[in-house]
């Protein structure tokens, strides 16, 4: 066969077979998959929230959000321990207010709306009385539950008393509370319409303008109307005692009979309510603060477990019984804190050949045993760190610095941070988030500039799609856009302040300074009254 003939042959085959093709069922089929293809990457979009359909409302999803985590898969009730086994992911509940697309940009409805907050007076005529305690949202289910156990502890009391012939006590009974917060009117009504207004732990620092300042209590009423020419500035420090200190700066006389030369001297006060006046106290500020600085919120109390801290004649500091005054730990620790939980801890500034290791972390029974050492803590003096959640413990977890030396033991090679409950186990926070404070129960993570809060169940009460956050003080904490509005939730992610404030202070001793451009300052003050359970 010549070759004109074979390539004939072949085509004459291949127009053949091209002849049997159904060109209109290729081009059918070819279009299906472009739509299939087409609808799919639409579903994909809409599930990652790229873009919104507004007759198709999201109402009717499973609230959930699908993360890939180390974590425990079961979540229980709140006297579930904290999860400390990391399976591969779970399915976390999310509050489907956190979403808040509206409160971003409040319509006009909602700019005409009541007050979010009720005046101080009207509630405190409803029995409400001001409060620095921790804020717990309201919880009808809960509060019935607790009611009930109460029922029962008040009548096995009575039961016992009746057979014993004596008077039932019933001052261990926990006692219920209702909170809320309370917008409080200063007496003094700045004439700048530019006011500025500070809560600093139970007072409020309110300004006119730049030349003017005056201190008033929580409640709104003045206390110096003349403050900022009295010489003094508070301190966000409470001493021993819970009381919010006042430093100034005064000019001192040469005494030969004392041996003094002159110079300045800084002393400390506290306000006296009783006398109206302040009242000097001795005070340390790096060693004997006790209260609201960056390491340790006020909100956790003065000491407990019949054990108090003390500091020695070698300036470090030591436990000591409440009742004896009997040395229980010598005085040996850089710094040391209350009690929390029934344990107490302290930290050491550790040194290996010459190098500082860090902050070895001391844990203690109420025998004043160590019951580990194996851990540490941030430099006290790294700004970059929030300290919050490293000295004690809360529901359970305390923030830990687990680290890795080189074999001279020379200097750190490696270190992690992480949660670890009672027993030393760690408890799995998300894969590459990291914790930025731990307080009121309330993780706060970020990765890749957002942040969210978990609690120490390992439930999501905010999501992590934030751009800005500050850690739980006193129940409550501040969310928002870095650069936008700001709102405030509480511990089971219910908005206290919706999402409309341009700035919102961290709650100290009960108050908040919320600022609005359009409409100026409100300050908020906490207040609680007792729920009946008889």
């Amino acid at each position: 066969m010549d070759t004109e003939r074979f390539y004939k042959l072949i085509l004459n085959k291949f127009s053949y077979n091209l002849s049997k093709l159904n060109f209109k069922q290729i081009i059918i089929q070819a279009l299906e998959l472009c739509l299939m293809i087409i609808l799919t990457a639409a579903a994909v979009s809409y599930a990652k929230r790229d873009f919104e359909i507004p007759f198709f409302p999201r109402d009717a999803e499973l609230n959930t959000v699908a993360i890939d985590i180390t974590r425990n898969t079961t979540v229980a009730a709140a006297e579930t321990e904290a999860p400390t086994e990391p399976p591969t992911n779970i399915m976390l509940v999310i509050n489907p207010e956190h979403l808040l697309v509206e409160a971003a940009s409040p319509s006009d409805e909602q700019a005409d709306a009541e007050p979010d907050f009720e005046p101080l007076a009207d509630l405190a005529a409803l029995g409400f009385a001001l409060s620095d305690a921790m804020y717990e949202p309201y919880n009808e289910d809960k509060i019935n539950g607790r009611k009930f156990e109460i029922q029962r502890m008040r009548a096995d009391i009575s039961e016992a008393a009746a057979e014993s012939g004596t008077a039932p006590d019933y001052s261990g009974v926990p006692v219920l509370y209702e909170y809320k917060f309370a917008e409080v009117i200063p007496e003094h009504t700045p004439v700048n319409s530019q006011r500025a207004v500070e809560p600093f732990m139970d007072y409020l620092l309110i300004r006119d303008g730049v030349t003017r300042a005056v201190l008033a209590s929580a409640a709104g009423k003045i206390i110096d109307s003349d403050f900022v020419n009295s010489g003094f500035e508070i301190l966000k420090m409470r001493d021993g005692e819970g009381r919010t200190v006042f430093r100034r700066t005064v000019e001192v006389e040469a005494d030969e009979e004392a041996g003094t030369e002159a110079g300045l001297v800084t002393e400390y006060y506290i306000y006296n309510a009783g006398i109206n006046a302040y009242e000097q106290i001795i005070f340390d500020e790096l060693r004997g603060n006790r209260g609201a600085d960056f390491m340790y919120p006020s909100d956790y109390g003065a000491a407990n477990n019949n054990r108090d801290i003390f500091r020695g004649a070698n300036g470090l500091w030591g436990y000591a019984s409440v009742e004896t005054g009997a040395q229980v730990i010598a005085p040996q620790y850089d710094r040391a804190f209350n009690f929390r939980e029934n344990v107490a801890i302290a930290y050491r500034t550790t040194w290996t050949q010459w190098v500082q290791i860090g902050s070895q972390l001391f844990f203690f029974d109420e025998n004043g045993t160590i019951i580990n050492n194996n851990f540490y803590a941030p430099d006290p003096i790294d700004e970059e760190t929030n300290h919050l959640g490293f000295y004690y413990f809360d529901h359970g977890l305390t923030r830990v610095i687990e680290k890795r030396v080189n074999p001279a033991r020379t200097a750190t090679v490696e270190q992690r941070e992480f949660l670890v409950d009672k027993y030393w186990r760690e408890f799995y926070t998300p894969v590459d988030y990291k914790i930025k404070a731990y307080s009121n129960g309330m993780i706060l993570l970020e990765k890749d500039g957002n942040f969210g809060f978990m609690n120490y169940l390992g439930e999501w009460i905010a999501q992590p799609i934030y751009t800005y956050a500050e850690p739980f003080y006193e129940g409550v904490a501040v969310l928002g856009m870095i650069n936008g509005k700001k709102m405030l939730i509480d511990t089971q992610g219910n908005i206290v302040a919706k999402m409309q404030y341009d700035h919102i202070s961290n709650c100290t001793g009960g108050i908040i300074a919320l600022f609005e451009r359009e409409n100026g300052w409100t300050i908020l003050n906490k207040v609680r009254r007792v729920i009946p359970v008889e």
